[in-house]
């Protein structure tokens, strides 16, 4: 397992929640999340972070932006959550937020329950085992 630090960001650009809703039963099912609140909570990181092994992708033909979309598994302060990335976000420098980035969807709305706001430090768990993922809640 990695951890990644960061802080809690506000720079979102507030559309992923509208843009995602038709591929939320695709992430459902290909990531094993039992649901997903409306939105994503966007962590600024200290380093970049690619998602070289997604656990899911979301195919550039299946989203109708025509971008790929990987979607990898991680624990924030023990809860499940996906990193969701816009393959463009890693290749084309300065498009999107860039890999320095994450935005994270839960079943959980992660900003209310972890009480978090914008400039709190936060990890988020990566590359974990099936143990792992199975002991977040």
């Amino acid at each position: 397992m990695k951890i990644l630090h960061g802080t809690v960001s506000g720079e979102g650009f507030g559309i992923a929640g509208i843009n995602l809703v038709p591929v939320v039963p695709l992430i459902l099912e290909r990531t094993g999340l039992p649901s997903v609140v409306n939105g994503t909570l966007n962590v600024r990181l200290t380093d970049a972070y690619h998602v070289t092994m997604p656990d899911a992708v979301i195919t550039a033909s299946e989203y109708f932006i025509g971008e790929e979309i990987k979607l990898q598994r991680c624990i924030v302060r023990g809860l499940r959550a996906v990193i969701m990335r816009p393959e463009p976000h890693e290749r084309v420098p300065g498009y999107g937020h860039g890999p320095a980035h994450l935005e994270l969807m839960s079943a959980y709305h992660l900003r209310s329950t972890l009480r978090l706001s914008d400039g709190d430090a936060l990890q988020v768990e990566v590359d974990g085992d099936e143990a792992w993922w199975a002991a977040g809640r």
